[in-house]
């Protein structure tokens, strides 16, 4: 929801006192100003409003397979909508899946502490950065379980 009113723009961004909160903002309040000025500083509100409930999207050129395309159009109005929808869920996918590998190297670390990874802190956290060394850790001084391990993190 948008309200046209460049004094209520100047109060909600003053009272947040957000980045957009100096001069932009107190300009936004005046009563005579150029067109073109309030339409730039209505976007920028909008745009602002929109970042704070995280639903700013950016415009971007891609080719899709015209299958791909063909088929979201069937399903009818806002098939670009449906395309982030579907990229969404993908990025959410993976996102969960990134976890299980970190927390199954953290394991690992503890568990072959003393056998591979003496050299480093005991109650270090296993970043995704440190997987290649958590990797080489365990096929090194390891032994053919450690090697094991270290297959299953990188699959």
């Amino acid at each position: 929801m948008f309200v046209e009113s460049p004094c209520y723009i100047y109060n909600h961004i003053y009272s947040n006192k957000s980045k957009w909160h100096g001069d932009l903002a107190k300009v936004a309040c005046r009563r005579h100003m150029n067109k073109s000025i309030k339409n730039t500083i209505k976007k920028i509100a909008k745009d602002y409003l929109k970042e704070e409930k995280g639903e700013l999207k950016q415009a971007v050129y891609i080719k899709l397979d015209t299958e791909v395309i063909r088929w979201f159009r069937n399903l009818g109005p806002g098939y670009q909508g449906r395309i982030n929808e579907v990229l969404k869920r993908f990025v959410a996918e993976i996102n969960q899946q990134e976890p299980s590998v970190l927390a199954l190297a953290q394991e690992l670390f503890s568990q072959y502490y003393t056998k591979c990874f003496w050299h480093m802190k005991s109650n270090l956290i296993v970043t995704e950065a440190m997987l290649p060394e958590i990797v080489k850790g365990l096929k090194t001084y390891g032994g053919k379980s450690g090697y094991m391990e270290a297959i299953k993190l990188c699959q």
